[in-house]
């Protein structure tokens, strides 16, 4: 296993057990997924594809301009015509220039300016040309399906909601249909509802683990925790020697606080597979949960041996000797996680809380400054840094 790419294992990602936690990006495709813990180090404090401006992250304009060539015509695909120019008609197209505005823009164009639009950040501008799209195209269940998943995706929930249940009336055998509903009925806080999408799903397709793990995430907001837990424990049926089953089962645990129940949750995971990064790092945190921080040290140091270039142990094992006022065993694992990541401000703010303790103002500034630089507020890093000015 890699660590540090728990997604494409169904993995969460950790919260600081103390201090300021980084924020995370929420696609809102898997709350169970991906929302029910921020990350750490692995990805930075700073969400992925976060906006300088209207601009979105490296790669964003290929991938549109991917998708806008793969939905025009055969004869532009084998043309040749460049990336640039695609996208120019696109834009052109839709504001007149290039044919009459009686004419009407296809569906396609209207749904792939939305797409453009919500891009770049302009929600306003996406959701009108959606609106025009699903009045337009009310009929066709592809304008439907793909409009209703950007609404999801503005977090226009109600709208998304509308256009997909008529997308499924008239596809109803569409399993991404019913999965983007089923998470648009989530995201909008119709529990109930969503797990009826996925009950559907799941007639059609019982192995399918994805399901099961985002239905678990419906019950427990249901706080039916016997029902989220006893999807988990499918999991582990469907796949008795993948860790996924007992790992989740243990991060539900340790989210309701029964820590105990976590810990052996993650043990059984760790049987399973002895080197699951993120189980040795959550079990920390029950450890942590507990007020047992050398047992919280013990998992931080195994999930080292296990992924030495991961800098989430580290913070979190410098967290822990902090806790106890360790203040120079903490020193060493905060600048482990800093050199290996070096724009995440964590471990600065312990590194500054550090030099803070041994009277070196001058170091633990720039630790302090180098957190507001990253993350332009921050009131720990500021009390330091008005504590080193008396």
């Amino acid at each position: 296993m890699t660590a540090g790419e728990p997604s494409e294992r169904m993995e969460e990602r950790p919260t600081p057990p103390s201090g300021d936690v980084p924020a995370d990006q929420a696609s809102g495709a898997s709350t169970a997924l991906h929302n029910q813990d921020a990350p750490g180090g692995q990805s930075g404090p700073t969400p992925q594809g976060q906006r300088e401006g209207i601009w979105p992250g490296d790669g964003w304009l290929e991938a549109m301009l991917a998708r806008a060539q793969e939905r025009l015509s055969a004869w532009w695909r084998t043309a040749g015509v460049p990336g640039w120019l695609v996208v120019l008609v696109v834009v052109m197209g839709a504001a007149g220039i290039l044919w009459p505005r009686t004419q009407a823009p296809s569906p396609e164009l209207l749904v792939e300016l939305a797409t453009l639009y919500q891009a770049t950040g302009q929600k306003a501008e996406a959701v009108q040309k959606l609106d025009e799209a699903v009045g337009a195209w009310g009929r066709d269940a592809d304008v439907l399906g793909r409009a209703g998943e950007l609404y999801r995706g503005l977090r226009e929930y109600d709208k998304a909601i509308e256009a997909l249940e008529r997308a499924v009336r008239r596809e109803g055998r569409n399993a991404d249909y019913r999965l983007s509903l089923a998470r648009s009925y989530g995201s909008a806080g119709r529990h109930e509802e969503a797990i009826a999408q996925y009950e559907r799903l799941l007639e059609d397709d019982p192995q399918n683990q994805r399901y099961y793990v985002e239905l678990a995430a419906q019950y427990e907001a249901l706080a039916e925790i016997d029902q989220a837990l006893a999807q988990y424990r499918i999991i582990a049926q469907l796949d008795p020697e993948s860790p996924q089953g007992p790992y989740l089962a243990g991060n539900l645990y340790r989210r309701l606080e029964r820590y105990d129940e976590a810990i052996e949750a993650y043990r059984q995971a760790l049987s399973i597979d002895p080197e699951h990064y993120w189980s040795y790092v959550y079990s920390g945190f029950s450890y942590v949960g507990k007020r047992d921080y050398r047992g919280a040290i013990e998992q931080y140091e195994a999930a080292i041996e296990v992924a030495p270039e991961n800098p989430n142990a580290y913070y979190y094992l410098g967290e822990a000797y902090l806790a106890q006022g360790h203040f120079g065993q903490a020193l060493a694992p905060y600048q482990q996680a800093v050199a290996l990541r070096e724009d995440w401000a964590e471990p600065y703010l312990g590194l500054g809380k550090v030099y803070l303790f041994f009277g070196d103002c001058e170091q633990a500034m720039a630790e302090f400054e180098r957190v507001l630089e990253l993350v332009g507020d921050n009131s720990q890093a500021q009390e330091g840094v008005a504590a080193c000015a008396q």
